[in-house]
């Protein structure tokens, strides 16, 4: 019997270090967010039938505008940057 609750308060203590011990990076998250946001505004422009080049460039203002904001927030919450990984070209 001690043995089934010695295992279950090891199992249950294991757990919770795990769960506590993860940290949530917030800026990275936004930032992905961010980017598929810009994914969709492109398609969005170019279902609206804008040419390439217009909704290329809107998606690359938009792209910076992400890593704009990622940095903000990296430098507000005093995080280290982590590098942007760049868009592969088409």
């Amino acid at each position: 019997m001690k043995r089934k609750i010695c295992l279950a308060l090891l199992a249950l203590s294991s757990g919770l270090m795990i769960v506590f011990a993860v940290e949530v990076d917030k800026c990275t998250e936004k930032f992905d967010a961010c980017k598929v946001t810009c994914t969709n505004q492109r398609a969005q422009c170019m279902a609206h039938g804008s040419t390439v080049d217009t909704c290329d460039n809107r998606l690359k203002q938009c792209n910076a505008d992400c890593a704009k904001d990622l940095k903000a927030c990296q430098a507000k919450a005093n995080v280290k940057p982590t590098p942007v990984k760049p868009t592969p070209k088409k």
